[in-house]
């Protein structure tokens, strides 16, 4: 049968530990006050990607105007023709930098005179181009009241945003490692849903998984995953 941890990020197998429902409250807020920018924290593998594709879906099923795009690699018109995209105002293949910029600016205009606020989430921008960052500092000073950002970053990588960037952050965001209570939690749910022993994992288990993990969600599923498939190939009835 399908493995309880692969696709653990998708909804409806999200798994919220108490650090991703902050990040996830703290998002919402931004958007609700209509704050101009926030930045998103945390380590390789804390799941940064996960939380923002979580509110992503939470947003659109509210009817709020959201989208999203992954920075890595992404040349200026492509970030522009992606944001385009993603904010449904119809961009063309043939659309040059200009074309692209005045059809987000007129989608956002348009959405602030209808009260709603948008958000936008920007994974990666630590690895983004200096160009791109460029467009994402003007977006910010030359957009209309209401519209949001979310830029997600590794700390350790924090200042290739540049100093304008960290500036203009209202709200820091930080994902921290699981501990062991969010670990054992994240297993019993998981196997739950898979119609599995939730108490398959033991608590000597959860303290290695813990162990060999650093608590870093990404390498708990990917830990735990490899663990089950050995354990149903002996057919062991506990780990």
């Amino acid at each position: 049968r399908p493995s309880p941890f692969r696709n653990s990020g998708e909804s409806p197998c999200f798994f919220a530990s108490a650090t991703h429902q902050e990040a996830l409250a703290r998002l919402h807020f931004l958007v609700r006050q209509g704050r101009s920018l926030g930045i998103l924290t945390g380590d390789d593998g804390t799941g940064k990607s996960l939380v923002l594709a979580r509110f992503l879906d939470e947003a659109r099923h509210r009817g709020q105007p959201a989208c999203g795009a992954n920075l890595l690699g992404l040349e200026p018109r492509d970030f522009l023709w992606e944001l385009a995209a993603g904010l449904r105002a119809r961009p063309r293949a043939s659309d040059d930098v200009f074309s692209l910029w005045r059809r987000i600016s007129d989608r956002l205009r348009e959405n602030q005179l209808l009260n709603r606020n948008t958000a936008i989430v920007l994974d990666d921008a630590d690895e983004a181009a200096h160009e791109v960052l460029i467009f994402v500092l003007r977006l910010l000073k030359s957009h209309p009241v209401g519209t949001t950002l979310t830029l997600a970053a590794d700390p350790a990588r924090l200042t290739r945003l540049g100093g304008d960037l960290l500036q203009l952050s209202q709200l820091r965001i930080h994902l921290e490692p699981w501990e062991a209570g969010d670990v054992r939690e994240y297993l019993q749910v998981s196997l739950t849903r898979a119609g599995d022993n939730p108490d398959l994992f033991d608590d000597s288990a959860v303290v290695r998984l813990l162990e060999l993990s650093g608590g870093l969600p990404r390498w708990v599923s990917h830990l735990a995953e490899l663990t089950w498939l050995a354990a149903a190939g002996r057919g062991a009835d506990s780990i």
